[in-house]
């Protein structure tokens, strides 16, 4: 059935996410998916499970790409280092903000390691960042975008973030290129709002 969506939609990239759902007795059950003509598989193992994803590298097609594990710019170096992953998820919370996310991104590119970014259900200061991040050269697969209002009603940027047929139009004012607009909280909520 995967096989065969896919295979109707050559145009669209297919991302299977395993959340970690893979282990070492079921291993042969992953190589399985191998023939569905996916982009990629997502943390099919555990963070720490570093020997089982380069096992998987080594013996699947499809590209092995890492999520969970990737918490620093010392865990991609143990990626490469292991021959364990393809792509990492760049999700700049997990790794600590931009400096460290920067490290990671030139890391990447000195191997040639795809990226994408990865996000939650984030208010928009988030997205921002997110959309600054993923418009940096060598990050080419797409990430998790949404508009403002897909999980709220009204959000606190604004321009607000739209999507029109797949596709975000960047801002082109300076910084993350939004401003947070707390004028529609009330006092008690823009106190919450600060941090």
């Amino acid at each position: 059935m995967l096989k065969s969506v896919v295979t109707n939609y050559p145009e669209l990239l297919f991302f299977a996410d395993a959340n970690g759902s893979f282990n070492k007795a079921n291993f042969e059950r992953l190589k399985e998916f191998d023939d569905v003509g996916f982009t990629l598989i997502e943390q099919p193992f555990g963070e720490r499970e570093w020997a089982l994803h380069a096992r998987a590298k080594a013996q699947l097609n499809t590209k092995i790409c890492l999520d969970e594990s990737i918490s620093s710019v010392d865990d991609v170096q143990q990626m490469i280092d292991m021959k364990a992953g393809d792509i990492v998820v760049l999700k700049m919370s997990r790794l600590g903000g931009w400096t460290e996310t920067l490290k990671v991104v030139e890391l990447c590119r000195e191997h040639s390691i795809g990226m994408w970014v990865g996000g939650m259900i984030e208010f928009g200061v988030s997205k921002a960042h997110n959309l600054a991040l993923a418009s940096l050269p060598g990050i080419e697969y797409p990430g998790d975008f949404s508009a403002s209002t897909h999980f709220w009603e009204k959000d606190i940027i604004e321009p607000e973030i739209f999507v029109d047929n797949g596709e975000i139009q960047l801002s082109q004012l300076t910084g993350i290129g939004y401003k947070v607009d707390t004028a529609h909280l009330s006092p008690s909520e823009e106190a919450k709002e600060c941090f």
